[in-house]
């Protein structure tokens, strides 16, 4: 960020690309969480200082201010933001890029960046890295609470910052809370407002007020479980802040305590109102949320000893953007207890049942009349053994323009499973794709082009037998184009066998890094060591697979990369590659998915870009002529202009 009077001119706002272009949105919006960041975390510009900086900046309820800035673009658009804790892990650990144990899909910090920069955040990436959501404010900076001469407004800035997490890139109107240039705001302005909604859509009705109008005590849900089954009654929605539910359900007869519970939190942001209405629609208990921390809600009453009919209201707790979210809503007996809000997100068991083409399950009419950029498909599935493949059939636009698949796949257990995706196409042929990202519990590809109209087929198993647990996939035709990955090694290992050479880190970034093996059985292990020979990471790659990757941040300074030979092969020869990407700078937003230059002699080469932050001194004596990022799943031997089958 320049930086210049408080009072007079403009600052420039940064965003920072992470391997994510800019109008790609999160694969379940309506089920994203935020946290905040512990003192203490490590980000890859320092150890995170998010609550002193703030508790001593002039910013009275920064959180509040923190929150209401994200709640304010949930409010207009198919987005729920839950509040959840983090457990302090750093930036970009390994997890999914949605649902990670541990920490928020958003987590904000703050950390000293560099001058030029008031605060900088990633959006969702394909590859899947945890850097996705991040938002780190400049703890060297003032942070205050509205216009003021002496430090920037939080709200205007972390509005800003939240519009990149969520997908949006600098707007060229003056107006906009996304213009790069700073300024104060107290919400969204018109292109902001289009802007999102063409990402995720306007906020819909829930089911209920979709199949018929819930707003008034004369046209109320009816919930027939009645009181004695204590079962969740209602996963609904308040779509905008004047927006009201009813509900009716009947109570046993002799009577005794009633208790309805409304749970918002982890769910989204609301601050609801209940109100409990007896037979003749008088009210006789409620209660009321008003922080968004803390916005669970009971309303316990006793109920009439020969039963009866009574009815729940649901509304906002005030006019502002903490009216708006989803919540659950649960009838019960004061004996039964609240079932967990976790059966929302459960993923169905098939038992077997969609394991071929023909027996896919439908997932084509998911989208069917949406006019926006979420995804086409969803779903969360389990692997349920080892023979389990699951297999989806999806649809694509009928449209002119190119189009290309992505298919992203992450394990949503504590110790995610490790998927691997197949695509066939309408005449069940495997269809050839590029790995993005395949990583911990995490695969992620894209099919560069598909025919318009036609049917796909999305089959996804464990990656080997001992693999088996739920996952969340998601598919999505869109116009994006891959980021391309540098080619920095190729060569070739012998049994026993091991290589060394150095890297040259000269701008503390987040890379991303891929290794491929290529050779009848066997693998490679390729292992980073910094100046004091610590073991930073190692990456393994097996003959026969997909390419795998990792994402690291890696601070300026000399590291030795070593290839090791693994396994007996007949030949004992095993080509390998080595691919790398800068997927951020050290304090800001410029995309660095350049691809390097590379020069080779007879012995070595070194790869090297003024603007990809790294050099690196290759063994290999020649340049390979294709990526090792393509994989050709159609065949049985090893595909030309390929490192790999699979």
């Amino acid at each position: 960020m320049r930086r210049n009077s408080f009072g007079i001119g403009f600052t420039s706002l940064e965003d920072r690309c992470v391997l994510s272009i800019f109008g790609t949105p999160w694969a379940d919006p309506e089920h994203l969480t935020l946290s905040l960041v512990p003192d203490g975390t490590a980000t890859e510009v320092g150890a995170s200082s998010l609550v002193s900086t703030l508790t001593a900046a002039d910013s009275p309820g920064w959180e509040r201010e923190l929150y209401r800035a994200f709640q304010t673009w949930a409010s207009y658009t198919n987005i729920n933001i839950g509040l959840t804790s983090d457990n302090g892990a750093p930036l970009g650990s390994p997890g999914a890029v949605q649902g990670a144990k541990g920490f928020g899909d958003i987590r904000i910090s703050a950390a000293p960046l560099g001058q030029d920069a008031e605060a900088h955040a990633s959006p969702f990436s394909w590859t899947g890295t945890t850097y996705s959501g991040d938002v780190v404010l400049n703890s060297n900076d003032n942070f205050t609470t509205g216009s003021r001469t002496d430090g920037y407004d939080l709200f205007s800035v972390a509005l800003h910052e939240a519009g990149h997490t969520l997908g949006l890139a600098h707007s060229t109107d003056p107006g906009s809370v996304m213009n790069e240039n700073y300024s104060v705001h107290n919400g969204l302005a018109a292109s902001d407002i289009a802007a999102i909604q063409a990402l995720y859509g306007p906020r819909t009705p829930d089911a209920y007020d979709a199949a018929r109008s819930n707003d008034t005590i004369l046209t109320p849900t009816v919930l027939s479980s009645g009181l004695l089954a204590g079962k969740v009654v209602a996963d609904a929605d308040l779509t905008t802040s004047s927006d009201v539910d009813f509900y009716r359900f009947a109570s046993p007869v002799l009577g005794g305590t009633a208790n309805v519970t409304l749970q918002a939190a982890g769910l989204s942001m609301l601050n609801a109102k209940v109100t409990i209405y007896n037979f003749a629609g008088l009210p006789i208990a409620s209660a009321t949320s008003t922080d968004p921390k803390n916005n669970d809600l009971t309303v316990k009453f006793t109920t009439s000893l020969l039963g009866g009919t009574y009815y729940a209201k649901v509304e906002a707790a005030s006019q502002n953007v903490f009216g708006t979210g989803e919540y659950r809503l649960t009838v019960s007996p004061g004996t039964i207890l609240t079932p967990l809000l976790s059966s929302l997100l459960a993923p169905l068991t098939d038992g077997n049942t969609n394991d071929t083409l023909a027996t896919a399950t439908d997932l084509t009419g998911q989208s069917a009349g949406r006019k926006d950029q979420r995804f086409d498909a969803t779903f969360r599935g389990v692997i349920e053994n080892a023979r389990d493949v699951d297999v989806y059939r999806v649809k694509a636009p009928t449209t002119t323009d190119p189009r290309g698949l992505n298919v992203i796949v992450w394990g949503t257990d504590a110790t995610p499973v490790n998927s691997r995706v197949r695509i066939y196409d309408a005449n069940k042929n495997l269809v050839p794709f590029e790995v993005l990202a395949n990583d911990t519990g995490l695969f992620s590809v894209r099919v560069a082009s598909v025919t318009p109209g036609s049917t796909y087929y999305v089959a996804v198993q464990g990656r080997d037998s001992s693999q088996t647990g739920a996952y969340f996939v998601g598919a999505d035709f869109n116009n994006n184009t891959a980021p391309t990955l540098d080619v920095v090694e190729s060569n070739s290992l012998t049994a026993g066998s091991t290589t060394s050479t150095t890297l040259n880190v000269t701008s503390a970034s987040i890379f991303q890094f891929g290794l491929a093996a290529n050779g009848l059985t066997g693998g490679v292990t390729m292992t980073v060591l910094d100046a004091s020979g610590n073991v930073v990471f190692t990456l393994d790659a097996a003959t026969g697979q997909p390419l795998t990757t990792t994402v690291r941040q890696l601070g300026v300074g000399t590291y030795t990369v070593t290839y090791s030979y693994r396994g007996q092969a007949t030949p004992a020869v095993l080509d390998y590659e080595m691919l790398m990407l800068r997927l951020s700078d050290n304090i800001g937003p410029r995309a660095t998915q350049t691809t390097s230059t590379s020069s080779s002699s007879s012995s070595s080469s070194t790869t090297s870009s003024s603007s990809s932050g790294y050099s690196y001194s290759s063994t290999s004596s020649t340049q390979p002529s294709s990526s090792a990022t393509m994989y050709n799943g159609s065949s049985n031997s090893q595909p030309s202009g390929t490192a790999y089958s699979y």
